[in-house]
Order: structure tokens, then C-alpha cells, then sequence
């Protein structure tokens, strides 16, 4: 698993497609589950996920793990088994929000 805080990073759409470029480097040999988590213009915190093939086989969905972590900053999200973003408003929990991402797919093992 890829995880990150990286402080502030713009706009969810330069962290959606981070996230996507990440998991595909990465390739499909290995379960891969991507997720990174920062603060967009506006302060707020936002968090995405991408899980490639391999690791949706193992149960990890790229939705449940964003809203676990969203949970965890104060707000909502989701998406696919593949690929989801979410957001709230505490950025001041970004890493614990990780850690909530990182303790569920630990779960999977």
C-alpha cells in the first residue's frame, strides 16, 4: 500500500489524476492500493484512492476505504471499487486519516 500526506496540494482533480498515474506505474502484477490525502485551495482536506485488480481480488474497494477515511477528517465521499475521493474538514487529522485507510486494507491480509 502507497500512502501519503502531501500538504497542500492544489485541487482534487491534480490529486485524482496523482493517484491514477501512481497505481498504473505500479502495474498490476501486485495488489496495489494507492491513497493520498492533502488540502485543495480552500484549506479543506481531501483524500483519494485507487486500488488496481489485483487488489480488489483481495476484498480492497477503493470506495470503502474513502469513506473511512472521510469519516475521519469530518465529511463523506466515495466512488468505485477502483478509484474514489472524498473530503471533509478537519486537515488537521489527514494522517489519521491514512492510518484509518492503511488499518482497513490490513484487515484484508
Amino acid at each position: 500500500m502507497a500512502l501519503k500526506n502531501v500538504g497542500n496540494f492544489g485541487s482534487f482533480d491534480a490529486l485524482r489524476k496523482t493517484v491514477l498515474d501512481i497505481r498504473a506505474r505500479l502495474g498490476e502484477d501486485a495488489p496495489v492500493v494507492v491513497a493520498l490525502a492533502g488540502v485543495n485551495e480552500d484549506d479543506r482536506p481531501m483524500i483519494a484512492v485507487a486500488t488496481n485488480e489485483a487488489a480488489r481480488g483481495l476484498g480492497a474497494k477503493a470506495g470503502d476505504l474513502v469513506r473511512t477515511a472521510s469519516k475521519v477528517l469530518g465529511g463523506g465521499g466515495g466512488g468505485k471499487p477502483d478509484f474514489a475521493q472524498g473530503g471533509g474538514t478537519d486537515a488537521s487529522k489527514l494522517d489519521e486519516a491514512l492510518e484509518a485507510a492503511k488499518s482497513e486494507v490490513a484487515k484484508l491480509a
